[in-house]
């Protein structure tokens, strides 16, 4: 849970509590049944469920004593979808279970609707799309012969869901520009714009990322004017991946510079996928010391998160980026720091090419002695993990450094070695090069 998002909920809960006092104060059952079941799916939505849970039996409680069909539903739906919040699927699931039992009772087939269709998305979630689809239909059917466009905005809503989680893209854009129509039809701008986010995404994975970007564009505008900044992030990832494929590669880092901006309002995910988008955009302009900047500030972000795989790959990056503007110390450096994280989390592929990596770096800076040790090391654990590529680099690396030691004995015995690995494995190409190398040794 990001930072703004944590604060949203906690202001949430408060206002919540002050509502619920103030409806005891008044004394008036509905009015404190709403509040509680306000207040615990607030909790829920803060991870507060067990307190959460006790709010909702009190509403649920006193709706039912009133015997007040719409209050009890309120009540059961906002229980359900905490449920669903916290992971709870068999829990939701139970809950709408009560909701169509209260349809079949009352004898209400919106009621049913609802329960169908709040079924199929908790069995969506929870991974069983085939009983999914059961409940999704039911729903439908239902849905067909009640003259209730808001719940037909649902089900087509619904369905598009589904259908993109089964992998049906084109099924998925009808359903979810059949709901939009009926979203605006109704006049619910914030199920319009919803609808459309989920079109421009699947504009987007269709290639079509003209269209997507009006669709995400008019989403940003909307977004931006409701203050939910949440949704801005995940607007303006999609339209800075657009912009990119598109080639527009200054749109691209704008949007993603300004997603930079909401660090607090959304996941550390979307944060890197920003830096990620920033850095390699800046490449693409050839603005490497921009991109070297940004791979600095985006090491010291995923560290701050505890995201260490995300750490390495940044750093492996900058390291790569220094040796390509010819800044071997500062490599050097980064990559020393780079193989001793690799080590700590078990990329153990990784650790073995960045010792060759420092091995290469310290023989460019002259320091022969150091590099053979790294090249040797490099060697064991290119074996040991069955890296073929890097134990025939690593020996033509050895047969180099001995080499200009003086040592030709072992340059060109480290460097037929590394043709016969190289032949071995079929490394047509590799294998080339070491024969050229040695004919450079023997010379």
């Amino acid at each position: 849970m990001s930072k703004g998002q944590q604060k949203k909920n906690n202001q949430n809960i408060k206002l919540c509590k002050e509502e619920l006092r103030v409806a005891r104060e008044g004394g008036e059952p509905r009015h404190i049944s709403k509040a509680a079941a306000s207040l615990g799916l607030a909790l829920s939505q803060a991870h507060k469920s067990t307190e959460g849970l006790k709010y909702f039996n009190e509403a649920i409680q006193k709706a039912n004593k009133l015997k007040d069909l719409d209050l009890q539903v309120h009540c059961l739906g906002k229980k359900a979808l905490a449920f669903q919040l916290v992971g709870s699927y068999p829990e939701a699931f139970k809950v709408a279970e009560e909701i169509l039992n209260l349809g079949e009772e009352h004898e209400h087939e919106g009621l049913r609707f609802d329960a169908f269709a709040s079924m199929g998305q908790i069995l969506t979630e929870s991974g069983e799309p085939v009983l999914a689809l059961e409940k999704y239909q039911e729903a439908q059917k239902i849905s067909e012969s009640l003259d209730d466009p808001y719940r037909a905005m649902n089900i087509n809503s619904a369905m598009g869901t589904y259908s993109l989680n089964v992998g049906a893209p084109d099924q998925a854009f009808d359903y979810f520009e059949r709901a939009m129509e009926l979203a605006i039809s109704l006049g619910n701008k914030e199920a319009e714009i919803g609808l459309l986010g989920n079109l421009g995404t699947i504009l987007s994975w269709s290639e079509k990322h003209e269209d997507a970007v009006q669709a995400f564009e008019k989403v940003l505008a909307y977004v931006r004017e409701e203050g939910d900044k949440g949704t801005e992030a995940q607007t303006l990832r999609h339209l800075a991946n657009s912009f990119s494929q598109m080639k527009f590669y200054k749109k691209a880092l704008a949007y993603s510079k300004e997603g930079l901006e909401l660090q607090g309002w959304t996941d550390s995910k979307t944060i890197i996928d920003f830096y990620e988008k920033i850095i390699s955009t800046h490449y693409r302009l050839g603005s490497n010391k921009e991109a070297e900047k940004y791979t600095i500030q985006a090491i010291d972000y995923a560290n701050s998160q505890g995201d260490e795989g995300k750490e390495l790959d940044f750093l492996l990056s900058l390291g790569e980026s220094f040796v390509l503007s010819e800044k071997q110390n500062e490599a050097l450096t980064i990559y020393k720091k780079a193989v001793q994280k690799a080590n700590k989390i078990e990329r153990k592929k990784d650790a073995a090419y960045l010792t060759g990596r420092i091995g290469i770096t310290l023989a460019e800076l002259g320091q022969l002695s150091e590099a053979i040790s790294y090249h040797e090391n490099s060697i064991k654990l290119a074996k040991d993990r069955g890296l073929v590529d890097l134990e025939g680099e690593q020996l033509s690396m050895l047969a180099m450094a001995y080499f200009e030691q003086n040592d030709n004995e072992k340059a060109n015995e480290y460097c037929q070695t590394a043709i016969r690995v190289y032949t071995k494995a079929g490394l047509k190409e590799e294998e080339q090069k070491a024969r050229q190398l040695l004919e450079k040794l023997t010379a």
